[in-house]
């Protein structure tokens, strides 16, 4: 979508809108927010012009997801795809600590980029740099797309893992991703007649949220190196849930 002319930005990537298909792999759904716009605020724009501009972003993403440069315009950072980028930093925090770096949604922390990598943590140190480097405050700084990429190709090339390969095999083949990760029993993902996920609805529409996901389970990380069943067959059932809603 980056790579686009103009780039396409979604603009509300978050982990309830990645869905499971039954060939093992994420789907990303929910492209009614996606934009190519772009904004360059500066000194000359009017009050007015800052509220309107920031009204239809407020309309079009999630409060705990959004950046500085949106929570503040008066900060005159671009708005662009660096948005998406943030979002996605969000995302592998949450995946490896069970909570969201901004998880009450403060402007104030947001504005500031103030969040803290847990002291103690030692499973992913190997994705520490890498949310550093997307979570900087300046949209400018941040890693683009092409980057990030580049850095999560390092890092699976370094473990012996294909990224693109269905979950349930990165499982079978390697144990996942951690840093200590061992091989395990493969995982069995839903029934063989479901239907895949494609882009559909988020995952709150179909009544599973993070909340009940972090109760449960250890970090999305943990399950790709041999955790439980119940997370895969959760998001399996709830595609199903959407596909059948959709459908009727």
């Amino acid at each position: 979508m980056h790579k686009q002319k103009p780039a396409i930005i979604h603009r509300d990537l978050k982990i309830e809108n990645m869905l499971m298909s039954n060939q093992g792999t994420i789907k990303l759904c929910d492209f009614g927010s996606a934009t190519t716009m772009v904004h360059y605020p500066n000194y000359s724009w009017s009050a007015q012009k800052r509220a309107m501009v920031e009204e239809e972003i407020t309309r079009n993403t999630t409060p705990m997801y959004r950046t500085p440069e949106i929570v503040d315009l008066y900060s005159n950072f671009p708005i662009d795809e660096k948005q998406d980028i943030w979002a996605l930093g969000c995302i592998l925090y949450l995946l490896c600590f069970r909570q969201h770096p901004f998880e009450d949604g403060a402007k104030l922390r947001i504005v500031n980029g103030k969040y803290s990598i847990p002291q103690n943590d030692t499973r992913y140190t190997v994705f520490h740099d890498l949310i550093r480097a997307t979570l900087k405050v300046n949209p400018e700084e941040r890693l683009s797309i092409t980057e990030l990429v580049n850095q999560l190709q390092e890092i699976a090339a370094a473990r012996n893992v294909n990224p693109k390969s269905p979950i349930t095999e990165l499982l079978e083949q390697n144990g996942g991703y951690g840093n200590n990760a061992q091989p395990r029993t493969p995982l069995t993902v839903g029934p063989p007649n479901s239907k895949p996920a494609g882009q559909l609805n988020n995952m709150y529409n179909a009544g599973l949220t993070v909340a009940e996901c972090d109760q449960t389970y250890s970090g999305f990380f943990d399950i790709l190196r041999g955790g439980t069943e119940r997370f895969f067959t959760n998001i399996k059932d709830t595609s199903s849930k959407v596909i059948q809603s959709v459908a009727k």
